[in-house]
């Protein structure tokens, strides 16, 4: 009798577990064959100026964080370290009405590989003036970019 009860309780046991299991996979199926919601949103002005720039001195690489928040990255080879790269990386929100983009929290180092090897300085400030394709940067802080001008790269403009 007690072996009658024990194997009664086991297959209790089996028939609620699978019970269970069925069910998370049939909600599981339920959720997945869901339609996937595609974006309508036009893209702001900033998010299509997003792109890498060139100049005779420096590349800069533009992103958008959302729609009126640009992160930017200046990079130019170090001198002083033939493997070695100077990088200015600030943010700044973008104006829509002029193209412009202040900042007032860039930092300046020097990387290899990406990876910051010393720290120059940060809380420099600045603007970028964006019009059709072609960024000028006027920097605050060395002068050193006072009326560069960056054109769109090729390989971004292709895309």
């Amino acid at each position: 009798m007690k072996k009658l009860i024990a194997s009664l309780a086991l297959i209790m046991s089996f028939t609620l577990i699978f019970s269970a299991c069925a069910k998370k996979t049939e909600a599981n199926d339920k959720t997945s064959s869901a339609p996937v919601q595609k974006s309508d949103r036009t893209p702001s002005a900033l998010e299509k100026a997003a792109g890498t720039y060139v100049s005779d001195k420096f590349t800069l690489i533009l992103s958008a964080s959302d729609e009126s928040i640009a992160d930017i990255i200046v990079k130019s080879p170090d001198a002083s370290n033939p493997e070695g790269e100077i990088w200015w990386t600030m943010t700044g929100e973008f104006a829509q009405d002029t193209g412009e983009i202040k900042y007032a929290d860039c930092v300046k180092s020097t990387r290899v590989n990406g990876d910051v090897v010393e720290q120059l300085y940060e809380n420099g400030s600045g603007t970028f003036y964006y019009s059709a394709e072609k960024i000028t940067w006027a920097d605050n802080e060395e002068k050193i970019a006072d009326g560069e001008s960056f054109v769109l790269s090729e390989s971004t403009a292709d895309q």
